[in-house]
């Protein structure tokens, strides 16, 4: 029971019943989750075909005691598991979950791949401040890459721009957010592109 609540702790506060069965084997009706069920950890949720923990902070203090290493691992076979499990329509879905486990996984170009669409996705229900996130999150997986070539310091712009456009409305939400205009500035000139510069 705690191996399976530590990988749905992986999974999120909230995920889709096929995901935890791909990884572990036990489906929403096994024994074991109708037993973590009856002791108030995982419930179906208000969403056909998805499960969730009943308190955040219970998923929060199960996710605490998943080693690191193993914590990476997870994340990464819950992520190809949305990628592959999934029909491009739900892929769309899944793209801000699609970031936080790439990026948690240290896998740096899906990660600031998915950040940024999702926060794109995010900008087109004008829900700014989830743009905000991602185009954060996309950054900071770029700027774990060993190298960022001209075509990745071109993207960096761009999700700069973008996340600029986030912020027009309320800059003072995003603290030193000057460092990623003036960083934005640096790379552009080290890309030779005068338009990204402008």
């Amino acid at each position: 029971q705690a191996q399976l609540l530590q990988v749905a702790s992986v999974a999120g506060n909230a995920f889709p019943a096929w995901l935890l069965k791909r990884l572990t084997g036990h489906g929403e009706r096994s024994a074991l989750a109708v037993a973590l069920a009856e002791q108030d950890f995982l419930f179906p949720a208000e969403q056909s075909g998805m499960l969730r923990f009943k308190h955040a902070l219970t998923r929060d203090a199960v996710y605490a005691t998943v080693p690191p290493e193993r914590r990476r691992a997870l994340h990464t076979s819950v992520a190809r598991q949305l990628e592959s499990g999934s029909e491009d329509s739900e892929v769309f879905d899944w793209q801000e979950a699609l970031a936080y486990h790439y990026d948690a996984a240290g896998v740096g170009d899906r990660a600031a791949r998915y950040g940024e669409s999702a926060g794109d996705k995010a900008m087109a229900a004008m829900a700014l401040d989830r743009a905000r996130t991602q185009y954060l999150t996309a950054l900071r997986a770029l700027d774990t890459l060993p190298e960022l070539n001209r075509e990745r310091l071109l993207q960096w712009c761009n999700i700069a721009q973008k996340l600029g456009m986030a912020c027009v409305f309320d800059p003072l939400d995003l603290p030193n957010g000057l460092t990623y205009f003036e960083r934005a500035v640096e790379l552009a000139g080290l890309a030779g592109d005068d338009n990204a510069l402008a």
